[in-house]
């Protein structure tokens, strides 16, 4: 119950009921009061219940399930508001998140703003808020690297990943050794995934690099995974680099790559330019004495045991130019190449 104001000494009179700043939905009613008075102090008193007309507004959203505000109470669609003809209400559809996925107010049915007055109709309505979904840029992480770095000439180089393989991911292999003649015949693994060629084998003097990846692998238990790296002969000092990254595209995630060789205490790999916004840029290189570290905006995920060579990161949200580089304990011989892959949803 919430009593009006009262009117004392009159005879007649009027009163004007509130049009907002009220829930009437439910049972609403409005009850007056008379109480009359003689000059003798009798008095009578009559009670009049009023009946408003009501009227149903239904109220959803696309997609539906979102949650909209009624004078400032949330409420989740599709839902029933039974409230009173000519009340004047605040609707509101507010911008909300839902799991991973963004929901931006597009537009109300009625043509109304994101926030706006209702003047509820005679007759029974319906009212729809449109929303704009989008999900936030799938960032690509790194998950896990291992190396193998024989140090006998060897035609074959096999090694498992170390932690479980998560189904979609993309594994990244960079296969490296000491000479400028050998070639990779292939590039397998135990899991059936599938390898394709991102950067070809650059020769330099005396060494050999090549980088491949694997798009949308197959789930695998830690240690079940192996891959294999297959020459055309017995190759001194192979060193084979897989690394696993999530959150690439699935379909198409390869973008460019660059590759470069010389000699000094620098190597870089050249230019290559990314095609969309969010890439992950996956430097790797070979040596003949030792990588001690990356170029800037990298982060070094490995040098490798005994060999030193190198396989380094980072992710982009921009297209432009980029290389990938490192440093060396001294001057020396080195293969540097850089791969570039899209990030999911791009």
């Amino acid at each position: 119950m919430h009593p009006g104001v009262p009117q004392t000494g009159v005879k007649s009179g009027t009163f004007t009921i509130p049009t907002s700043g009220h829930d009437f939905s439910g049972n609403t009613r409005y009850r007056v009061t008379l109480t009359v008075t003689d000059s003798t102090g009798l008095s009578d008193t009559k009670v009049v219940t009023v009946w408003p007309t009501k009227v149903n507004l239904t109220f959803d959203t696309v997609p539906t399930g979102l949650t909209l505000y009624i004078d400032g109470i949330a409420r989740t669609t599709p839902f029933v508001y039974d409230t009173l003809v000519g009340f004047s209400h605040d609707v509101e559809a507010r911008n909300q998140g839902v799991g991973a996925t963004n929901y931006t107010f597009a537009s109300w049915s009625d043509g109304g703003a994101q926030q706006h007055p209702l003047v509820v109709p005679g007759t029974a309505h319906s009212y729809t808020a449109t929303y704009t979904a989008s999900s936030p840029p799938v960032v690509p992480a790194f998950v896990q690297i291992r190396s193998a770095t024989p140090q006998t000439p060897q035609s074959t180089v096999a090694l498992a990943y170390a932690n479980a393989q998560a189904a979609g991911d993309t594994n990244i292999i960079a296969v490296g050794w000491n000479d400028a003649t050998s070639t990779i015949t292939s590039v397998t693994d135990s899991a059936g995934n599938t390898y394709q060629l991102a950067a070809p084998v650059r020769r330099g003097t005396g060494l050999s690099q090549a980088i491949y990846y694997a798009r949308n692998i197959k789930a695998a238990a830690a240690g079940a995974n192996t891959v294999t790296a297959q020459f055309s002969s017995a190759v001194p000092f192979a060193d084979v680099r897989i690394a696993e990254y999530s959150g690439l595209d699935a379909l198409n995630p390869f973008d460019a790559a660059s590759s470069n060789s010389g000699t000094g205490t620098t190597a870089t790999s050249g230019n290559v330019t990314t095609t969309s916004a969010s890439e992950l840029l996956v430097g790797a290189g070979m040596t003949s004495g030792t990588f001690t570290g990356s170029s800037a905006g990298f982060t070094t995920r490995i040098i490798t045991p005994i060999d030193a060579d190198i396989v380094n990161d980072r992710v982009v949200t921009s297209v432009g130019t980029y290389s990938a580089g490192a440093t060396q304990g001294g001057s020396a011989y080195w293969v540097m190449q850089l791969a570039t892959f899209r990030a999911a949803g791009q």
